[in-house]
């Protein structure tokens, strides 16, 4: 019984030894009055060091960061259009993402009326 518990520690020793899940991000959402991003997110170890944004290869300024939150003021004058994001943490781990900045076009013209319902 020893034998087989030593064994499965070992196997499960590297898993165990790194804490750190790699870096994801659930979801970014942009607040245009403040031209910041906020993105909800996991594995960026902000106890260590805060993450690091590069967007479109540009560092943007980290405004706050958690376990699960990372506010990053944008540029200024950001044309309409979709841009790279990478989110680096503490680790030197990154996920690349495509976030699309102001890219959403005018309202379409009214469709016909439906028929009356019952």
């Amino acid at each position: 019984m020893r034998k087989i518990l030593l064994a499965t520690l070992l196997l499960l020793a590297p898993c165990l030894g790194s804490a750190a899940a790699d870096p994801v991000v659930q979801s970014g959402t942009i607040n245009y009055a403040s031209n910041q991003v906020t993105l909800t997110c996991s594995g960026f170890q902000p106890g260590k060091a805060a993450p690091s944004l590069h967007f479109n290869g540009a560092e943007l300024k980290v405004d706050s960061s958690s376990k699960t939150q990372i506010v990053a003021t944008l540029p200024a004058n950001i044309p309409a259009g979709t841009f790279r994001l990478k989110v680096t943490n503490s680790e030197n781990e990154s996920e690349v993402f495509d976030l699309t900045y102001g890219a959403t076009g005018p309202q379409g013209p009214a469709g016909p009326q439906g028929a009356t319902g019952a």
